[in-house]
């Protein structure tokens, strides 16, 4: 299954942050970039067309493992690592069998897009989307769902109740008239997904039983616009090592897909300003852990299902974020781009450990400013257990930013301790001006009182902002509300600076004394300076920016 995700979306989400912002910028020499069989053409932000649902069989029905590819069934996946054959309802119960009977849950797994509710009491669905200015109200209606014998489109996929399995579909197009985005459209496409395995668990009688485990939840709204066949270039083969997303349709060229429907392209676009969106749906209760993501001014209600009690009725809504983008042309024999294949990195893939690894090469190359800005709106779930119990399957929280890549899942060391989250951007944006950085949590009440050991009474956060050289700075705004009822801590600090700080977070009783001390330097900025020794430069970024030993600044 890690093979059928990969291609699509972010899911792994534990970063290897560097230690240290000194980078050797300048001491290799510089490549001959008019060559263009050693040019890389690197382009951040890129999006991949959402495919619909399928259920991947790992191995035979009689428990002999595929030789190199893996089944979809009910569907054909458009990756080259899985092979087309559409085995059906027979096929998928004898493969839950035999999970049973070599005991391991990785034979048999869904990856499902949820289809839209058609009636009061249908779940593992989407009930509702609203899609509108900030501070109005809005709403979205259901245009239609996208073609299932399209390119990169998969079939839906059925429901098998006997195993727990629910139906899935394929995304939808969603259509609000008060909010048309860049694309000078009303359209977007709505695509919720999650991951089904079979793991022994403890059934409501007590007993140990396989059932269904439903993970890796994803929330996105798209916005995009048709281009005409008319419009579409002819497709050519880059000459060079590119990344970036450009698909061949038929011979035609298919920028930034969303989804492809034969010769039809749907681009992706972004959101206008101040657009508000909003989706609920309905989702079995082992949907837990932190939604991590793309929004700004996040609010969430988790509700009992009238009809099910094992099912919870999610909504989610926030503004869209404005978050920097960024594109590079790199060449072999720059500073980290000595092999053959492009690196990249992109809004999409921000959490991505590779990503990090990269960050230092894109830095160097982009002179530490971003190329542009995108608006979007996306959410991830992944589950993780606190060092404080306070119950299965409840969600934990949300964290949202708008820095180019960020940790994912929060740190928590110990109890007392801060909760540490750390975040990666370019220190100035596209126009020149310093990047200012939005970080977002709520956090389930609950939560927050038991690692602090706190009682039922009202809170205050101390936030501080941490860079790796040892330098700190307090948060120029920080809002703290609670939500009573619905038992949520709502936490917004803004107006830091990158390069790749650690946000601490500590909550504690309202009028005691901050317990995380900042030092005076904390006002003070990051900067970026060049340092030289003989015919070697360093660059150096962070709120102390001081020269190694044996360099002066330029």
């Amino acid at each position: 299954m890690k093979k059928l995700l990969a291609p699509l979306t972010s899911l792994v989400l534990i970063l290897s942050l560097c230690s240290a912002t000194v980078s050797n910028a300048a001491t290799w020499t510089p490549p001959n970039r008019e060559d263009r069989s050693q040019q890389l053409i690197t382009v951040g932000n890129t999006y991949w067309p959402r495919v619909g649902s399928v259920v991947n069989i790992g191995s035979h029905p009689n428990g002999s493992k595929l030789s190199t590819m893996n089944r979809g069934c009910f569907g054909v996946y458009p990756w080259p690592n899985y092979d087309n054959f559409k085995c059906g309802k027979e096929e998928v119960l004898a493969q839950w069998k035999e999970v049973q009977r070599q005991n391991d849950p990785s034979l048999l797994s869904a990856r499902l897009t949820m289809p839209n509710c058609e009636s009061d009491r249908d779940t593992f669905c989407i009930s509702d989307v609203r899609i509108g200015k900030s501070g109005e109200s809005s709403t979205a209606t259901f245009d239609r769902y996208l073609k299932e014998d399209s390119l990169n489109v998969n079939h839906s996929s059925p429901a098998i109740p006997e195993i727990g399995l629910p139906h899935g579909g394929t995304p939808g197009i969603w259509r609000a008239q008060s909010a048309a985005h860049a694309g000078e459209s009303d359209s977007f496409v709505v695509n919720v997904e999650y991951v089904t395995t079979w793991h022994l668990q403890t059934n409501p009688k007590g007993a140990l039983e396989w059932l269904p485990w439903y993970d890796n939840l994803k929330m996105e709204v798209v916005p995009f616009s048709i281009t005409p066949k008319s419009e579409l270039k002819k497709y050519v083969k880059p000459s060079t090592a590119v990344t970036s997303a450009i698909l061949d349709i038929g011979g035609y060229e298919c920028k930034d897909p969303v989804f492809v429907e034969y010769i039809t392209c749907g681009e992706q676009e972004y959101f206008s300003p101040d657009t508000n969106v909003g989706v609920t749906i309905r989702m079995d209760k082992s949907a837990s852990g932190w939604f991590i993501g793309r929004l700004a001014n996040p609010n969430i209600t988790i509700e009992p299902f009238a009809w099910d009690y094992n099912i919870n009725s999610i909504s989610i809504s926030g503004d869209a974020i404005t978050i920097p983008k960024l594109a590079v042309f790199a060449v072999r024999g720059d500073p980290g781009f000595t092999t053959t294949t492009p690196k990249f990195i992109g809004d999409n893939y921000s959490s991505d450990p590779i990503a990090q690894k990269m960050w230092e090469p894109f830095r160097i190359l982009a002179k530490d400013k971003a190329s542009g800005y995108a608006t979007v709106w996306s959410l991830d779930i992944f589950g993780i257990s606190p060092p404080c119990y306070i119950g299965i399957n409840r969600v934990l929280g949300i964290i949202t930013t708008n820095a180019l890549a960020y940790q994912g899942v929060p740190t928590f060391p110990k109890l007392n301790s801060p909760i540490e989250y750390s975040v990666v951007g370019m220190h100035y944006n596209a126009d020149g001006s310093v990047t200012k950085g939005v970080f977002n949590m709520v956090i389930n009440s609950d939560l927050a009182r038991c690692l602090y050991n706190l009682p039922k009474e009202p809170l205050q956060a101390n936030v501080a902002i941490i860079y790796p050289d040892g330098g700190a700075s307090s948060v120029a705004t920080v809002i703290l509300r609670e939500d009573k009822e619905q038992g949520w801590v709502h936490l917004a600090a803004s107006n830091f600076t990158f390069s790749n700080p650690t946000i601490k977070v500590t909550f504690e009783k309202e009028g005691t004394k901050p317990a995380l001390a900042v030092s005076k330097s904390a006002a003070a900025v990051t900067k970026t300076i060049i340092c030289l020794k003989g015919k070697v430069s360093k660059t150096v970024t962070g709120a102390k920016s001081l020269c190694p030993a044996g360099y002066k600044k330029k």
